[in-house]
């Protein structure tokens, strides 16, 4: 078979005939800027910008009207959550892979849970407040007893957990993994139920 008999050829195009070309005429041109007066441009432009960052009357001025600042973190926080039934404690996790207990009204650190191997993305506090659990990026999660102030159990999941939730009427941790996984405890004795 030849290629030529397969080939079609060129595909015309249908035009309208009727159609005017116009062109820029000499009367229509208002100025003309030469090509080498790119940088000054530019330096008009940085000139501008430093102008506008000097003038006070164009500079945003941000207010801090928070309630209450919690500061021992050394990294970025990534977690937060309020106690269920006392709106004064809350639990914070983040980059420097720690987690606090805090006194709203005050500020004050109520006590630093125990460090996990790299940071922590969830935290939630049980139901009834009774248990709070940090889950981090090492597929750890801790659970602690806030009365007595120490862990009960520690439980290994298989990859980051990115969610925490408890079940509402039980001492019953859901969480959900990077990999897409999910996996339930029973608490406080940590006893897998998947």
């Amino acid at each position: 078979m030849n290629n030529n008999e397969n080939n079609a050829g060129p595909v015309e195009h249908e035009y309208e005939e009727d159609v005017e070309e116009t062109y820029v005429e000499e009367g229509d041109i208002a100025d003309v800027i030469p090509d080498d007066m790119d940088d000054d441009m530019d330096d008009d432009m940085d000139d501008d910008m430093d102008d506008d960052a000097t003038d006070p009357q164009d500079q945003v001025v941000l207010e801090d009207d928070s309630v209450q600042g919690f500061f021992t973190h050394k990294e970025p926080v990534f977690a937060v959550d309020m106690h269920p039934t006392d709106p004064s404690i809350v639990v914070s996790g983040g980059g420097d892979d720690k987690a606090f207990l805090w006194d709203t009204t005050t500020g004050s650190q109520l006590f630093e849970l125990e460090q996990h191997d790299d940071s922590i993305s969830s935290v939630k506090f049980s139901a009834d407040g009774a248990l709070v659990a940090t889950g981090g990026m090492d597929g750890k999660i801790n659970v602690y007893d806030i009365a007595e102030q120490k862990k009960t159990a520690q439980l290994e999941g298989p990859d980051d957990i990115q969610w925490m939730h408890w079940h509402p009427r039980g001492s019953v941790l859901l969480t959900g993994a990077n990999d897409a996984s999910l996996w339930m405890w029973s608490l406080p004795m940590g006893d897998f139920m998947n």
